[in-house]
């Protein structure tokens, strides 16, 4: 029995040991794991920060190279929209001009047909002043002959008859 108990008491012994040499080693392991995992996380921190800048970088090149695009986009379209606006502004100042020619030929072609109309009508009032110029002129020469001949022809008539009143009366017209 002795010899069982102490061989139950050196195995336990030994037991304890290796409990103690596991102990020990699971404790270095703990620590080496623990310095392992706070390297890990430091490299995984400093490897995540710099890819985090990284990704900034990117998003900020990406960003100006957005807003430079943008600003290159408006630019093009100011420029358009000016260019179009002078064009416009061209082919309205030419549509002017063309109406404004048309407008001074088509009042040059009137202020013709006016001065044309004038000159014709000037032409036929004069052509009636002396149609009616020469119509007076024979009239009063025809008249003024009728009117001698009606004289004559009156006074043969009033001397006639003047002389027959006289004679009815008793005296000679002629002698008065």
């Amino acid at each position: 029995q002795n010899q069982i108990k102490e061989s139950t008491a050196a195995l336990t012994s030994e037991i304890q040991e290796i409990e103690n040499a596991m102990e020990e080693l699971r404790k270095q392991t703990l620590a080496r794991t623990s310095e392992k995992l706070s390297g890990f996380e430091n490299s995984f921190e400093v490897d995540l920060k710099k890819r985090g800048d990284e990704i900034d970088e990117t998003l900020n090149a990406w960003r100006q190279e957005f807003e430079s695009k943008i600003t290159e986009l408006q630019s093009n379209y100011e420029n358009g929209r000016i260019e179009i606006e002078e064009k416009y502004s061209e082919d309205v100042k030419a549509r002017l001009a063309a109406m404004e020619k048309k407008s001074e030929e088509q009042i040059r072609r009137t202020a013709t047909n006016i001065q044309a109309s004038y000159n014709e009508i000037k032409g036929q009032t004069e052509s009636i002043r002396n149609a009616l110029k020469e119509f007076k002129t024979e009239y009063q020469t025809e008249i003024r002959d009728s009117l001698k001949g009606l004289a004559g022809t009156n006074r043969k008539i009033f001397q006639r008859n003047f002389r027959s009143a006289c004679r009815r009366e008793g005296g000679d017209p002629c002698r008065h």
